[in-house]
């Protein structure tokens, strides 16, 4: 789909941010390379990323070199964790604007729900009419990506960098990936903030982020 018909319908429905989450990890080597990357791109390149229990599937469904956008901050919304990390990118909607072509897609539902022989119909929203139709602001399953983009997302439409706080028992892993991600941003030259997440009450996270074992923790915010 053509991108600034896409972010049209999308600001129509009350959709004005795009987010990212990802691991320190991983962030970091969007930030050291100048933008978001696809996973394909990233082994492609020898890169360093953490592995996600989807990319078995994503590979067999075609969809590992895109990137995926949420239209809602999935941990705000949900009062929990985001899966994929606590890192997230938040990017102002009218990124799509500035994508070539149709390289703008907006998922039906989650790929991990897909099956094997669906057709592009099925999988997505094809036509201007069915995405104002059918996308549903704050519907998780339903995501933004770009399409095999031939490098990385630029930062020229990044508002800010939201860092999860997990705890006190944490605070060091916190503050070392808190300061890696400040020191990358400035490096790259990206215009936007990073701050630590505020979470509203009731939030599931600090919860969830106890009963985490160090190696997962660290899994998430280590770098």
């Amino acid at each position: 789909m053509n991108g600034k018909i896409a972010c049209q319908v999308l600001r129509e429905k009350g959709v004005y941010r795009l987010y990212h989450a990802n691991t320190v990890r991983t962030a970091c080597t969007f930030l050291r390379n100048g933008g978001l990357l696809s996973r394909a791109y990233v082994e492609r390149h020898g890169l360093d990323q953490t592995p996600q229990t989807s990319d078995e599937k994503d590979v067999a469904l075609g969809v590992f070199d895109d990137v995926f956008f949420d239209s809602v901050d999935i941990h705000e919304r949900g009062h929990r964790l985001n899966d994929y990390g606590p890192v997230s990118f938040v990017y102002d909607v009218r990124l799509l604007e500035d994508c070539p072509g149709d390289s703008v897609w907006v998922t039906r539902d989650n790929p991990i729900r897909w099956r094997r022989g669906m057709g592009e119909a099925e999988r997505y929203f094809v036509t201007e009419d069915e995405l104002r139709d059918g996308f549903k602001f704050g519907e998780f399953c339903q995501h933004i990506t770009l399409r095999r983009p031939e490098g990385p997302v630029p930062f020229a439409r990044l508002k800010k960098i939201v860092l999860d706080y997990p705890g006190n028992e944490a605070r060091p892993l916190f503050e070392a990936a808190f300061e890696e991600l400040k020191r990358l941003v400035a490096e790259c030259g990206a215009d936007a903030l990073v701050v630590g997440r505020k979470c509203s009450e009731p939030c599931a996270c600090r919860d969830a982020y106890a009963q985490c074992a160090k190696e997962v923790l660290y899994e998430k915010f280590g770098f």
